[in-house]
Formats: structure tokens, C-alpha cells, sequence
């Protein structure tokens, strides 16, 4: 098939233009399908964690209905551990903080508390572990341990 000499022109400014933009092209073309594939991977993996973290408070949840302390413990803390970095950390931390409290283990409440504290995504929740905080602190007396309790984010109960 003939071209006429207007189409060959065409034809060679395409070429021409591919062989100076073509990889460029093709890489971003990557880079853009790759960046899309994380984008994807990392929202399965969020929507998978949040899964498997509400599955697990909600365990932790039926022990703390039960009151059974040894069981609140064990799934407080593997909450705590696994899913620290999510909204049901700081919440079972407060949980367990109370419950060690009540058992009498203020020292491993002050660390639930600190954790809540640091790990606290809104105001309201930093406020609940300072004001737990402040009544062991209140309870218990200053010690080393629970005179850490400094809010992360300015809590109206140290301000």
C-alpha cells in the first residue's frame, strides 16, 4: 500500500515524535498502572485490617461483658499489639487500663493509659485516658510511673 507524500510526512513526524517520547510514555505509563496498583494494595490492606481489628475488639468486647479479667487482659493486649496503629487500639487500651485499675494493677494501667494517650486519634479520646490518668494519679499518688501523664494533644485537664 502507497502513501501519498503528505501521509509519509505524517508518518515520519509520528516516528520521529515516538522515538524521542516514546519511552517516556510507556514509563509513566508504568509508573502510573504501578502507582494505581498501590493505591489499591495498601486500601485492601487497611480494609483487611480493619477487619480483622473489629473482629478482635468485638472478642474483646464479650470479655469485658463477662468480666472475665484474665481474658480481658490477653485480647486487650493482643488488640493493643496488632492493631495499636488503628481506633480500636487506644479504645481497648483505655478498656484494660480500667480494668487493671480496678484489679488493682495500677502500674500496667499506667502503661495502658500512656499508650491510650499517645495513640488517642481525637480529643475526646486523649481526654478520657488524662482523666483516667488523673484519677490514678489521684488514687494512687505520684509516683515515677504516673506522673508521665502529659496529654499529647493538649487536654483541658492539664491546660
Amino acid at each position: 500500500m502507497a502513501f501519498d507524500l503528505e501521509e509519509q510526512e505524517k508518518i515520519a513526524e509520528l516516528k520521529q515524535f515516538w522515538n524521542q517520547y516514546g519511552k517516556l510514555i510507556v514509563t509513566l505509563a508504568v509508573a502510573a498502572l504501578v502507582a494505581f496498583a498501590a493505591v489499591q494494595g495498601w486500601r485492601y490492606y487497611q480494609h483487611n485490617q480493619a477487619q480483622q481489628a473489629s473482629s478482635l475488639f468485638t472478642k474483646f468486647g464479650e470479655a469485658v461483658r463477662k468480666n472475665d479479667v484474665n481474658e480481658i487482659r490477653a485480647v486487650g493486649k493482643k488488640v493493643m499489639d496488632e492493631f495499636g496503629s488503628t481506633a480500636y487500639g487506644p479504645a481497648a487500651a483505655l478498656l484494660l487500663a480500667k480494668t487493671n485499675y480496678v484489679n488493682g494493677d495500677s502500674a500496667a494501667a499506667a502503661d495502658q493509659l500512656q499508650f491510650a494517650i499517645d495513640k488517642a486519634r481525637d480529643a475526646r479520646g486523649d481526654e478520657a485516658a488524662a482523666a483516667l490518668a488523673h484519677q490514678v494519679v489521684a488514687d494512687v499518688g505520684s509516683t515515677p510511673r504516673l506522673s508521665r501523664f502529659q496529654p499529647s494533644r493538649g487536654c483541658c485537664l492539664y491546660s
